[in-house]
């Protein structure tokens, strides 16, 4: 609804201009009403009447300022990070290309602005192109690779970890200190850690899939990948639909679940998500960006419609300024703990997994 109100020109839309279609892309089923919706978040929606009765809805004074922040983070992180990121993707795709639907779900993880499918990717041509191409009778558009950067051909594993006496990298194994591992658990870890390390960023087409070497290929891919994302975890499903373009399994979720040291499987919803282990400490982010600081503000806000509007205002301009210069968002850090309600069912699957196995 957010981005919906983004694309008005003063972020200000009447509620009888959203239709059926609209209703879907927010997630509003049966006899859900939009006024429901927007009535539970008061601190970001702000609803009043015109002259004629007609209802509107914009964003609160409160909201209106993190928006314009996030516009001018997205602004900055455009070509900086954005751009960047979609050139690295489209390097390690077995084509050097991948169908813009499927890139734009990833859209906000990777800092993306609303009209990344309808303006920035046409707007680098040095770097991209887009051409259509017929795709279950019909007409998709693709995103394909113009130019070969070699400096972007290159692992985070590889620039900021650790390395073998070969000078290959390893990857960073994260146990729980409480979780004794067995003998044979450690030596399939330093069985996997010998392996040679064949980069994502090389053509996988010489390579036969159905081996250990190239299962430690698609590990590194697919944390390379989560190590571009803004809070380095991304929903199993939307990796799942880029098989074909990185030669992943089919069961993405199955490569995360035999690798738990790396990667850290959560359910909610019926919906995995794959976490980077090693970006997380105690169930929260290490490091955190400038989208995960805004993301705070936003929950920050969300939360605090009990307190004062005075207050609430206070305290954001208190703790978030932006320098668009240096490009850098401070805030103070609130932790939103998230929890697992379905854990039990995942360690079920898992027990069901070994025995097929």
């Amino acid at each position: 609804l957010k981005d919906i109100l983004l694309r008005e020109p003063e972020n200000v839309i009447g509620l009888s201009e959203l239709g059926r279609s609209v209703r879907a892309r927010v997630g509003l089923t049966g006899k859900s009403r939009f006024v429901t919706l927007m009535s539970k978040y008061p601190s970001i929606f702000d609803l009043h009447k015109d002259e004629d009765n007609h209802l509107w809805c914009g964003f609160t004074p409160q909201a209106q300022i993190l928006v314009e922040k996030e516009m001018a983070l997205i602004k900055c992180y455009e070509e900086n990070v954005g751009v960047h990121n979609l050139r690295k993707l489209l390097i390690m795709s077995v084509e050097h290309r991948i169908h813009v639907p499927k890139l734009a779900q990833l859209r906000r993880d990777l800092g993306l602005p609303t009209d990344f499918h309808d303006r920035l990717i046409y707007a680098y041509p040095h770097y991209f192109k887009v051409v259509q191409e017929r795709f279950r009778n019909e007409h998709v558009p693709v995103l394909e690779l113009t130019s070969w950067d070699p400096s972007l051909a290159i692992t985070s594993l590889e620039s900021g970890g650790e390395s073998n006496p070969a000078g290959e990298p390893l990857f960073k194994m994260c146990v729980n200190k409480s979780l004794r591992l067995s003998k044979k658990q450690k030596d399939g870890i330093d069985k996997f850690q010998g392996y040679p390390f064949i980069s994502p960023y090389k053509d996988s087409k010489e390579f036969d899939k159905n081996t250990p070497i190239f299962e430690k290929r698609q590990v590194a891919l697919v944390h390379e990948i989560l190590s571009m994302m803004t809070e380095k975890k991304i929903v199993v499903d939307y990796l799942t639909h880029f098989s074909k373009e990185y030669r992943l399994p089919h069961s993405v979720l199955s490569l995360a679940l035999r690798h738990p040291s790396i990667f850290y499987v959560s359910r909610k919803g019926g919906r995995f998500t794959v976490f980077l282990k090693e970006a997380y400490i105690g169930g929260k982010l290490i490091k955190k960006n400038e989208w995960n600081m805004l993301k705070d503000q936003y929950f920050d806000l969300i939360n605090a419609k009990k307190l004062k509007i005075s207050d609430v205002s206070s305290s954001m301009e208190n703790s978030y300024t932006y320098d668009s210069d240096k490009a850098q968002v401070r805030g103070v850090e609130s932790v939103i703990q998230r929890c697992d309600a379905d854990f039990d069912a995942l360690l079920a699957l898992c027990r069901k997994m070994k025995k097929s196995a």
